[in-house]
């Protein structure tokens, strides 16, 4: 029922037990955009940071969160991102490895952010058929979960994906300790929630309201009335659905083309 699957550790290795000064990909110039994109304007490391920024530790949370990512490449990439000491790896009490940012990664919260932030308001058409995943839609709202909010109760909620795969999916909340199934958690579902996956990314990623969505019935959450209410509280939508939801005319045309 956790979200944590068996972990995957690196070979030993340390930032200081290497060369100093590391040129994979050598700058263009001396220039600190030009040096900070030999750093982190791969295909691969901002979205690791991403995830990291977003509370995921183990191996296999990052490989499974990063569609496309074989886990060589990860490890490559890991290891990139602690020779420049914006990640570091601890153990925790029971061997198991977790990677964390340092201060510096975490100083690249908001070139991530501004990167969303562009991207939604300037090119973020609708979804295609390879990018409509019902796990991992599932996976980043439950990342998303507003903890503060968090019942007092333990209340399970079964999410039903037409024509997704896989076609449900879970997500129990509980105080302190939310989970994210793909099999059933073993728990009577408290709410239903039905819908396909573009109305979901349409709605989460702010393309549509969701007081549309569950209007028109192309979103249902079945269960009683309280805790209905409360569904969009435990779900607040991607922090840049504000800034989809602002985009110029120019941009909504240009998705459109």
């Amino acid at each position: 029922m956790s979200a944590t699957a068996n972990q995957h550790r690196l070979p030993p290795t340390s930032p200081k037990s290497e060369p100093a000064g590391p040129r994979e990909i050598d700058p263009v110039e001396y220039c600190p955009v030009s040096v900070g994109t030999r750093i982190l304007a791969d295909r691969w490391s901002l979205l690791i940071i991403r995830d990291l920024m977003l509370g995921t530790t183990r191996f296999n949370q990052l490989h499974r969160a990063i569609p496309g990512i074989s886990r060589s490449v990860l490890v490559s990439k890991l290891r990139h991102l602690q020779h420049h000491e914006l990640v570091t790896c601890v153990e925790d009490e029971s061997g198991r490895t977790g990677y964390h940012l340092t201060e510096a990664g975490e100083a690249v919260r908001d070139v991530v952010m501004a990167i969303g932030q562009w991207t939604a308001r300037w090119r973020f058409p609708a979804p295609t058929e390879s990018e409509r995943n019902s796990s991992l839609l599932l996976w980043r709202m439950y990342q998303g979960i507003d903890r503060a909010e968090l019942p007092e109760t333990r209340v399970t909620i079964e999410f039903r994906f037409d024509h997704g795969d896989p076609a449900y999916g879970w997500i129990v909340l509980e105080s302190g300790s939310p989970s994210f199934c793909l099999e059933p958690p073993g728990f009577d579902p408290d709410l239903r929630v039905r819908g396909s996956v573009p109305d979901w990314l349409a709605v989460w990623h702010g393309h549509r309201s969701h007081v549309a969505a569950v209007a028109s019935g192309d979103l249902t959450i079945d269960g009683p009335s309280d805790l209905v209410r409360r569904f969009w509280r435990w779900f607040p939508l991607s922090v840049f659905a504000p800034d989809l939801r602002a985009r110029p005319a120019a941009a909504v045309r240009s998705d459109a083309g």
